[in-house]
C-alpha cells in the first residue's frame, strides 16, 4: 500500500504487516510515514478484535467514537487510542515534528493498544 495516498485504509493489510512496515520506515528515517503505518496497525488489531469496522468513509473522529461506544469498559484501551490519534494527526495533518521521546513513548503505546486490543 502507499502510505502517502490518502485513500489507503487500515484493511489492506493485517496489523502485523503495517508494524512491519512501520518498523522498515523508520528504519529509514521516515517518521511520518512511520506514523501512519502504526496507526493503520492499531486499527487493524482493532478491527480484527470487532471493536470497530473499518471503512473507507469513516474519519479518525468516527472510530474513536465507536472504540468508545463498544470498549467503554476499556478506558485505558481508549485513552492511548485518543492520546495516539492526537500525536498521529497532529504529525500527519499539521506540521507538528515530535521529538525522539515523543516517537518511542507513541510507538510504545501503539504496540500496547495492538497487544491489548
Amino acid at each position: 500500500p502507499d502510505l502517502n495516498d490518502e485513500n489507503t485504509t487500515a484493511d489492506e493489510l493485517p496489523s502485523n504487516e503495517w508494524a512491519r512496515l512501520a518498523r522498515e520506515l523508520l528504519e529509514q528515517g521516515n517518521i511520518r510515514l512511520t506514523m501512519r503505518a502504526y496507526f493503520f496497525a492499531g486499527l487493524a488489531q482493532l478491527s480484527h478484535r470487532k471493536l470497530i469496522l473499518l471503512a473507507a468513509h469513516k474519519s479518525n473522529r468516527e472510530y474513536q467514537r465507536e472504540l468508545k461506544r463498544i470498549a467503554h469498559t476499556e478506558v485505558d484501551l481508549f485513552t492511548t487510542f485518543s492520546e495516539n490519534l492526537r500525536d498521529f494527526e497532529s504529525v500527519w495533518y499539521g506540521d507538528h515534528e515530535l521529538s525522539e521521546n515523543d516517537l518511542s513513548r507513541y510507538i510504545s503505546t501503539q504496540q500496547w493498544l495492538s497487544n491489548h486490543a
